[in-house]
């Protein structure tokens, strides 16, 4: 998947604190399943994930099948 190697985040999250970081995602252009893992970076740029001792990465996982015909029209 392609994607940006960082993302701001949107200032300080404190323990237990619900966030949202929009980050945009391209899919391959082969058909398969794909997963992506990340990990937090810190104000000292330690990293930190998820789980009881915090050292798991999250993920997202995709599956790309078929093609897109996009079609785009412009209005007046």
């Amino acid at each position: 998947m392609g994607g940006p190697a960082a993302a701001g985040m949107p200032g300080t999250v404190f323990p237990g604190q619900y966030i949202e970081i929009p980050v945009t995602l391209s899919s391959p252009n082969k058909d398969g399943s794909y997963t992506g893992y990340w990990k937090l970076r810190n104000a000292s740029g330690a990293t930190f994930g998820i789980g009881a001792q915090a050292d798991t990465a999250f993920w997202v996982k995709i599956k790309v099948a078929g093609t897109c015909a996009c079609r785009l029209q412009l209005c007046r």
